[in-house]
């Protein structure tokens, strides 16, 4: 065994869906490789043999609650440092990374760490003072990171920014996804988690239940800690018709959009969602605010960055607008192959 695979979150959301996917196709080229992961999910997952992955039970909080159980932690590692001269930590935050970083390197400091990461989240988005504190803290704290992977160029340049780190970009892999062919007229569509920290999904609302909003139906996918706190504000809209289906399949969200439905994001850091390519790959387009995570992935034009911006947006492009190309897949799975080819060369 020369590397160890890290994988300590409890969600199952869209980075540990790509986590899993990259940890496959290094095992296709490197039978080296043994998984630590903390869900069944996950374990049940990843196709590598029985031998070569576990389950242990990771601490799960922010980077002070993890610090409290440094030690096991670190006890629990050691028994299976014996040989490894990388090991790759798969997290959802660099907070996850900087603490399995210091601990590893506690243990041998010629082992190289590996962060796999989908995005910078900049903390003074949300408290402008303490917040520069925060990214200078985890700028010294990243130093024992000694590269990370990340999703698309922006992050890797933000990495570089924020952290001075060295990177290398593995695109995110989609599955092709069927267009949609019903027709339902013009409607809003929200996809994902529903919580008010990251994806402001409330303010969204607000900004949307505008009387000169053309768009008059607004339909929201998905389930969060703000689900109750949403429906009672969805019932109270004036402008608007508020829809809440809940979590659904693929195959039931194909069911529910039409042709002629437009997602929309109000989230206020992405790395790079998902859900935007999974509605490019149906031929529906987005509307974003303006944030670096999904400049890459959107239309300048759709994205905005106040709520008068986007009314401008609804009233000028409402039946005209337009879907961005994606990148070309062999583009995908050659970037993709790269990384692995790097990461795999070095054991």
């Amino acid at each position: 065994m020369a590397l160890l695979i890290i994988s300590p979150s409890l969600i199952n959301g869209g980075h540990e869906f790509q986590s899993i996917e990259f940890i496959n196709e290094l095992y296709k080229t490197r039978k080296s490789i043994f998984v630590s992961c903390a869900n069944s999910f996950f374990y049940e997952n990843i196709n590598i043999s029985e031998e070569d992955k576990e389950i242990f039970e990771y601490p799960q909080g922010g980077i002070i609650d993890l610090f409290c159980s440094f030690n096991r932690v670190k006890k629990h590692l050691k028994t299976h440092i014996h040989g490894v001269t990388d090991v790759l930590i798969c997290g959802g935050t660099i907070e996850v990374i900087i603490f399995y970083s210091h601990i590893i390197k506690s243990i041998d400091k010629k082992i190289r760490v590996i962060g796999y990461v989908p995005m910078v989240v900049d903390k003074k988005i949300l408290r402008p003072v303490l917040g520069t504190v925060q990214n200078y803290v985890l700028k010294i704290l990243c130093g024992k990171v000694d590269e990370i992977i990340t999703i698309n160029k922006i992050q890797s340049y933000l990495f570089n920014v924020f952290y001075n780190k060295k990177t290398l970009v593995l695109p995110n892999k989609l599955k092709k996804i069927s267009c949609v062919t019903s027709d339902y007229g013009f409607r809003l569509i929200y996809c994902g988690r529903l919580d008010n920290v990251q994806k402001n999904i409330i303010e969204l609302i607000f900004m949307l239940d505008r009387i000169n909003n053309p768009v008059k139906e607004f339909i929201i996918i998905g389930d969060g800690p703000e689900f109750q706190k949403i429906l009672e504000i969805s019932n109270k809209t004036r402008n608007i018709k508020v829809k809440i289906i809940g979590w659904a399949s693929e195959e039931d969200i194909n069911s529910i959009l039409g042709i002629n439905d437009i997602l929309i994001m109000n989230s206020r850091w992405e790395g790079e969602p998902l859900v935007i390519r999974e509605f490019i790959d149906r031929n529906l387009p987005v509307i974003s605010r303006d944030i670096p995570g999904v400049r890459g992935v959107t239309l300048r034009k759709y994205r905005y960055n106040n709520e008068n911006e986007l009314e401008e947006i609804l009233n000028n492009h409402v039946g005209r607008f337009e879907v961005k190309k994606q990148i070309k897949e062999a583009n995908i799975m050659r970037m993709r192959s790269r990384v692995i080819a790097i990461i795999t060369g070095r054991i």
